[in-house]
């Protein structure tokens, strides 16, 4: 690949041209897939032509994100691995999180490759473990090199994998447990792995075995992570919508044993509550934190982005200290920006704060799908993103 040459990309419409580019966020999918998360819709966007060379020396990625498969990662680094190291690392010199969803496909030696160069990397995530032993431990000896805070877990691994991992990267402050196939709570349990560093848990879905996986959990924590301050917890893990029965109660006693065994600085509960029914449940647990067990709770209701104002389906209920730094910073990125699933990055900047504050909205996002232009263009015109995107053709973002 000559630095002259060109490559097709989708490029993320921006609300402003004016404010400058400082984060940026590259996608390596299929173009078949541009404009598409796994929750959908990315928002407006466009194909867009830029100079490789360009690329290389004007848009680093702050954040990395490599998505199902079929995707271009191999030639892309077989590309970066044809130039000068010192160039990629330059590239690669301001990258922060890098994310692997889904089955990728790639290889782990082009994985150490990539986070060899990443100097500043702080979060990690993947869901696709599937590498022989060996690469497992040149993989964690990479990781363990770097300043890692933050990592997601959503691989389907036993208790002795999982101890490796944490035992591997004991200097992590923070742990998400989210995704697909996920981890199950047993697995947790029978970790023998005593996690001193991990101050924050965001637990947002489990690989779902019983109705007792979320007590399971929740036993499990003061074991697992002694020192935690902060813990994130999605109701889903126990039912899809927030009722107030005996279960729920159940629930919230297990909440507040883990809460006061630690002891914890705030509890975040994430609940689904689009009836009258369910906004009732919500009130219900908070008077239960307030009044019973003397824990002060606050309800913090929004809406999904798409609904109209008045049509709160979600809350967000803060048990403990609310007015502590990180706490406030998890209802902004939950309740001020309505996203009822934040994810690894928006963590990130709950736990570093204005450190990493340009992550969790970047300035600029862009999605790669390979140097073969017409490929890549013909790919995306037979799909429903292009449909979607294309009163937006030409307009650069």
């Amino acid at each position: 690949m000559a630095d002259e040459d060109k490559i097709l990309v989708w490029a993320k419409g921006r609300s402003s041209h004016v404010t400058p580019i400082s984060s940026i966020l590259w996608r390596v999918k299929d173009a078949t897939k541009f404009g598409q998360t796994v929750r959908g819709p990315d928002g407006e966007g466009s194909l867009h032509e830029m100079s490789w060379s360009v690329v290389l020396d004007h848009f680093p990625p702050s954040l990395f994100e490599v998505m199902g498969a079929p995707n271009p990662i191999g030639s892309l680094l077989n590309a970066l691995r044809s130039i000068d190291p010192e160039r990629v690392n330059s590239f690669f010199g301001r990258l922060r999180l890098v994310n692997v969803s889904g089955s990728t496909g790639l290889d782990a030696a082009d994985l150490t490759y990539l986070l060899d160069r990443a100097s500043q990397i702080a979060a990690f995530g993947c869901n696709d473990l599937d590498y022989l032993d060996a690469e497992i431990s040149e993989l964690l000896k990479m990781l363990s090199s770097k300043q890692l805070t933050c990592l997601a877990l959503s691989a389907d691994m036993g208790p002795l994998q999982l101890t490796r991992w944490l035992t591997a990267l004991n200097g992590l402050q923070m742990l998400q447990l989210s995704g697909s196939p996920g981890l199950k709570a047993k697995t947790i349990e029978a970790a023998e792995v005593q996690c001193d560093s991990v101050s924050f848990l965001a637990a947002q879905e489990l690989n779902f075995i019983s109705d007792d996986d979320a007590a399971t959990l929740l036993k499990a924590i003061p074991a697992r992570f002694p020192r935690l301050q902060c813990l994130y917890f999605d109701w889903n893990i126990v039912d899809p919508e927030l009722l107030y029965d005996s279960k729920t109660k159940e629930t919230c006693d297990a909440l507040e044993a883990t809460f006061r065994a630690v002891p914890m600085v705030w509890l975040a509960i994430m609940a689904y509550t689009p009836t009258r029914e369910t906004v009732d449940a919500a009130r219900q647990v908070a008077e239960l934190f307030s009044a019973e067990k003397k824990l002060p709770c606050k309800v913090l209701r929004f809406r999904s982005r798409g609904l109209s104002r008045g049509e709160d389906n979600f809350a967000l209920l803060m048990v403990g200290e609310m007015n502590e730094g990180r706490a406030m910073r998890l209802a902004e990125v939950i309740v001020d920006e309505r996203n009822s699933a934040p994810d690894l990055r928006h963590f990130l900047y709950v736990l570093n704060g204005e450190v990493d504050a340009g992550l969790r909205k970047p300035d600029a996002t862009f999605e790669f799908g390979g140097f073969d232009r017409a490929e890549v263009q013909s790919k995306f015109a037979d799909t429903d993103s292009h449909e979607m995107f294309s009163e937006h053709l030409n307009k650069i973002s």
